[in-house]
């Protein structure tokens, strides 16, 4: 056994990791996006999560979950444990792929997401987490792969979410 370390990558980093190692080093991923945007009046028909996965790491196949969860923005050290927490505990919207036969360079976009996630008055938030770490499961090696972040060198390559919607 080992103890557990929460750290918090850093905000400039171009990719990020989700899922876990041997080592039980466990990676969740946060993601803000800016939707304030959306006038107040419209009806969010669609909403769809598109990633770009760098490299896949993982000898054990997982689904990357999309949950519903509100963290506290920034990530920081006095929030940093119930964020992590939070995240584990929260509701799964979807799962934006399975990791079997992913290919990287390549855009994935999830199935539809819950519309009734998507603020129009400021940022909507999800966690992503792998199947493995939710199911409690113990890592038989590597598990995870890396995605890109909004720090990207190429706009194609960042996490981006797709929200369709009408204004009447």
């Amino acid at each position: 056994t080992g103890a557990a370390s929460l750290t918090i990558a850093s905000s400039s980093a171009t990719t990020v990791r989700v899922g876990q190692d041997a080592t039980f080093d466990i990676r969740r991923i946060y993601l803000r996006f800016d939707t304030s945007a959306i006038p107040d009046a419209a009806t969010v028909i669609s909403a769809k999560l598109r990633m770009v996965c760098s490299t896949d790491s993982s000898t054990t196949d997982f689904d990357v979950r999309i949950h519903k969860y509100t963290w506290t923005a920034p990530l920081a050290e006095g929030t940093k444990a119930a964020d992590y927490a939070g995240a584990l505990a929260s509701t799964l919207d979807r799962v934006w792929r399975n990791t079997s036969g992913m290919s990287t360079a390549t855009q994935y976009t999830s199935p539809p997401l819950d519309t009734t996630r998507v603020s129009k008055t400021g940022y909507t938030y999800y966690a992503l987490l792998s199947s493995r770490d939710t199911g409690n499961n113990t890592p038989g090696g590597n598990e995870f792969i890396v995605l890109h972040s909004a720090n990207a060198a190429s706009d194609s390559n960042k996490p981006t979410l797709i929200v369709q919607y009408y204004t009447p």
